[in-house]
């Protein structure tokens, strides 16, 4: 299938741009061999062709919806179009059956909410713990819900820029600009913030990774003792793990962290 063309008879629920975009993507051989999959799973009654459903009547709850949207957001041909950084996200096999997930999620719930934390108001974080150990990014091992917050801001330290500059760089009338996203932890907003124009793409680079330090050491003190960030670590079990992780084992930072300039003044900021 790998060699052969997706249509509209092969997966009849895909408009034919997004069949042409699965066609001509770079990804094109693991999208096909995920539609594959998907179309023996969905004969075998499977959520998105990989969940297993094994509690029926639930699909009104808290724990389905969320099974439900980690299925989608790994397997759903849409979904990967739009967002193909989820392309090679995978679920574990225990939690591809719903009566796991929802046991853990059920777990989880009632140990945050001894805190006094709702997990309805946290995400489920699949990045965080990521340190090229595991196959599977869900898992009871690598995943930890965390407030939509602290998801965007892990999220923004790993843009990258387009043709082939380093992070947090652009080109500007044959110059380079150097730019970072900063939040504000007080007032909750962002915004960009312009860092310099420089004569060379490392140069704009070393300004950005400078920024980046002190993004992450922003971020880092979010997490005293008596903050909700902390709070859900310590009640899911994960803040040792997490704080190893944090910020310079990070999985997807590694780019940025190869910066000397970036190494160099992060153990400056942290020696301050």
């Amino acid at each position: 299938m790998n060699n052969t063309q997706i249509n509209a008879v092969t997966f009849s629920n895909l408009t034919d741009t997004e069949l042409q975009l699965i066609n001509e993507s770079p990804l094109a051989a693991h999208l096909k061999l995920l539609i594959a999959h998907r179309i023996n799973g969905r004969q075998g009654g499977r959520v998105y062709g990989f969940g297993i459903n094994d509690c029926k009547g639930e699909s009104y709850t808290a724990a389905y919806k969320r099974w439900a949207s980690m299925l989608n957001r790994c397997y759903c041909l849409r979904n990967l179009l739009k967002y193909p950084q989820y392309v090679f996200k995978a679920v574990c096999p225990q939690w591809l059956t719903y009566s796991n997930f929802k046991a853990h999620y059920l777990s989880t719930s009632s140990k945050l909410a001894q805190g006094g934390i709702d997990i309805a108001d946290l995400e489920l974080d699949s990045d965080a713990l990521a340190d090229g150990q595991h196959d599977f990014n869900y898992s009871p091992e690598t995943s930890v819900y965390m407030p939509q917050v602290i998801n965007t801001q892990l999220a923004s330290l790993t843009v990258r820029s387009a043709n082939g500059l380093p992070a947090g760089v652009s080109r500007k009338r044959g110059k380079y600009r150097a730019q970072i996203n900063q939040y504000n932890w007080e007032d909750s907003t962002s915004k960009m913030v312009h860092l310099g124009t420089f004569n060379t793409p490392e140069e704009a680079h070393a300004a950005y990774s400078v920024a980046m330090v002190n993004k992450l050491y922003e971020l880092r003190k979010q997490f005293t003792a008596d903050s909700m960030y902390y709070k859900c670590l310590v009640a899911q079990g994960k803040r040792q793990a997490y704080f190893d992780m944090f910020p310079c084992n990070h999985l997807e930072l590694k780019a940025v962290y190869d910066s000397q300039v970036f190494m160099e003044n992060f153990y400056q900021s942290l020696a301050a």
